[in-house]
């Protein structure tokens, strides 16, 4: 498991493309890399399977009108990173038959609201959530043993105990009712300890004393993390590994602040999409505004 120290921004994005093109250049040169493997997004499976099928065919359309409008510059380019390694490894010769699949076990996705109270989601959250996602993560290792996975997943995700999944106080729980487990210890009920190796990205802060020969970024264990990080301080946030990262984390760029007429009837689909689930219509007068508006566009 792979941390995601920031979704949707490039550093994050660019550390995962990485691994994966390391990967790729040990199965050319003939080291020893597993040659089949499965990437694991925290998506659900129709949004990984419209990624899948973009970068194997490079149509970019399905993918879009699923998307607009929340997303970023910086995932078109993962997603084009994606499509990249994929057509590297189909263009090898049978004799270096590998496969790169992607794959989502996430169980709902904001793309499809569910209308429930807020103590509801977060009884969800804490006691369904990767729960579920483990079940079809062992569900596919089950159905390909010779399979090797790489889960790409948010960095709270991989507290190895049971930890604060939201802050004490949240509305409708008592005290020590915000605790739970994230995806390893649902995984390694059915899986060795061992085959379940955890290693987070830690953004490092940049200052003079971080500049030069020693601010190459650094896979240490857990106990070199250093001291003053806050998860250093609850053992139940144990991850067996990290990346320690000297650079700047930019901030992505999201799509939906451009002034054109895809992302504006996107943007007008999802307030209708959410409308049913507020009980009453703040949208009635938007359809024949935009069709006089977006002549405009």
């Amino acid at each position: 498991m792979l941390g995601d120290c920031r979704h949707t921004s490039p550093q994050p994005y660019q550390s995962l493309l990485g691994v994966l093109e390391a990967w790729s250049d040990d199965l050319r040169t003939g080291e020893n890399a597993p040659p089949h493997l499965t990437l694991v997004l925290e998506k659900t499976p129709e949004y990984a399977r419209l990624i899948s099928d973009f970068t194997e065919t490079g149509n970019w359309g399905p993918l879009l009108d699923y998307l607009l409008p929340e997303f970023s510059l910086e995932t078109l380019e993962f997603y084009a990173g994606l499509r990249r390694i994929r057509q590297e490894l189909a263009g090898w010769p049978e004799s270096k038959s590998s496969s790169l699949w992607i794959i989502g076990e996430e169980p709902e996705s904001t793309r499809q609201p569910v209308k429930r109270t807020e103590q509801e989601t977060l009884r969800f959250v804490i006691d369904k959530r990767d729960s579920l996602t483990a079940a079809g993560i062992l569900n596919h290792l089950r159905k390909y043993p010779n399979r090797k996975l790489l889960i790409f997943y948010g960095n709270l995700h991989l507290a190895s105990g049971r930890v604060a999944k939201f802050w004490e106080g949240s509305p409708g729980t008592a005290p020590d009712e915000h605790f739970g487990f994230w995806l390893p210890h649902y995984l390694r009920r059915d899986l060795e300890k061992d085959e379940v190796l955890t290693i987070d990205q830690i953004g490092m802060p940049l200052g003079r004393e971080t500049r030069g020969v020693n601010s190459a970024d650094k896979l240490v264990t857990w106990d070199e993390v250093p001291l003053e990080h806050p998860w250093k301080q609850d053992p139940e946030q144990a991850r067996d590994m990290a990346i320690l990262r000297y650079s700047t984390n930019a901030s992505p760029h999201p799509l939906k602040y451009v002034a054109c007429r895809p992302v504006i009837e996107a943007m007008i689909n999802e307030l209708h999409r959410v409308e049913p689930l507020l009980g009453h219509s703040q949208f009635a007068d938007w359809d024949d505004n935009w069709q006089c508006a977006g002549t405009f566009f």
